[in-house]
């Protein structure tokens, strides 16, 4: 706020200065300028001094009249009763042996299927048909290997969303 103002009173200088050089073209003596220009430039002053202090002043009220809460205490006390009944809720009951095997085996199984099916030799033969580029003399190219290893990528985050 304070560069603001200081740019105004820079703008009203200059403008205050322009106006007298114009007016020392009319005959006025140079005393009167300096003086007329003191008592412009105090009164300029002045008045964004007691510009200042108002809008202190209304910070300072608009401050008191805010209500101070000391609600930490208050926090504490609900964020330890919210912990302990989401804890509760999400308490994990113990799992079956087999249940917690499966989940475990989850994941390297659908890599073993992926690599079973995109290894056997019925799949390679008709993607040498439909993509001979992936294919060279009946071996699979580099560019062959790296569709396969997307597609497997691609099938093995889809199968894992759907059972999850």
């Amino acid at each position: 706020m304070r560069n603001r103002d200081s740019y105004k009173f820079i703008f009203l200088y200059i403008i205050i200065k322009i106006k007298n050089m114009s007016d020392m073209d009319q005959g006025t003596p140079i005393n009167n300028i300096e003086e007329n220009d003191t008592e412009l430039v105090q009164s300029i002053l002045q008045e964004m001094k007691s510009k200042e202090n108002d809008q202190q002043m209304q910070q300072m009220q608009q401050h008191q009249q805010m209500p101070q809460y000391d609600d930490d205490d208050d926090d504490d006390d609900v964020d330890d009763y919210e912990m302990e009944n989401n804890h509760m809720m999400y308490e994990e009951k113990p799992m079956p042996l087999v249940e917690k095997i499966l989940n475990e085996l989850k994941d390297p199984l659908i890599v073993i299927i992926c690599f079973v099916l995109f290894n056997l030799p019925m799949l390679d033969k008709f993607a040498a048909k439909f993509i001979p580029m992936a294919y060279h003399n009946g071996n699979i190219s580099l560019i062959g290997l790296m569709m396969k290893a997307v597609t497997v990528g691609l099938l093995f985050y889809g199968v894992k969303v759907l059972l999850n």
